[in-house]
């Protein structure tokens, strides 16, 4: 029985851990990205449900910048996880102060490809991927020298 509980965490891992390597890669580019000045065009909270009917926000904010006299748009998507209805509201209030419409912002881009770009640099997504795998593969390897 041990057995099939490391072989499933050592997938489980391994599979989280691969889903990873693209996020790392861009992560890897985003740090060489150059830094903009960019002007809050629009924003956008969509509410939603998860699977276990919490709420979730995704906040978009679509912004211009230059580039060279060129103008580029783009847009960034902050999910937020509220934990209740009533903290929810609040939270997209304070996204709507600090993301105001006209206002300006930091955004990061491939200065080989410019329309790649992003207003934020961090992964929080891909490291809770990354450190799910990594414990997954932990557990299997325990698992493996106890049996």
């Amino acid at each position: 029985m041990i057995f099939l509980y490391q072989i499933i965490c050592g997938i489980i891992g391994l599979f989280s851990l691969l889903c990873a390597i693209p996020g790392i890669v861009l992560a890897i580019r985003k740090r060489k990205w150059t830094e903009a000045e960019a002007v809050i065009l629009k924003t956008n909270a969509k509410h939603s449900r998860d699977r276990h009917n919490q709420p979730v926000i995704d906040y978009r904010i679509d912004y211009a910048f230059k580039v060279k006299g060129m103008r580029y748009v783009g847009s960034d998507t902050i999910r937020l996880e509220p934990r209740a209805d009533y903290e929810a509201e609040r939270k997209v209030d304070e996204l709507r102060k600090e993301y105001a419409e006209g206002t300006f912002l930091k955004v990061y881009y491939d200065s080989s490809v410019p329309q790649l770009s992003s207003a934020r640099t961090g992964n929080g997504e891909l490291y809770k991927l990354i450190f799910m795998g990594t414990v997954c593969l932990f557990v299997a390897i325990v698992l493996h020298y106890l049996n």
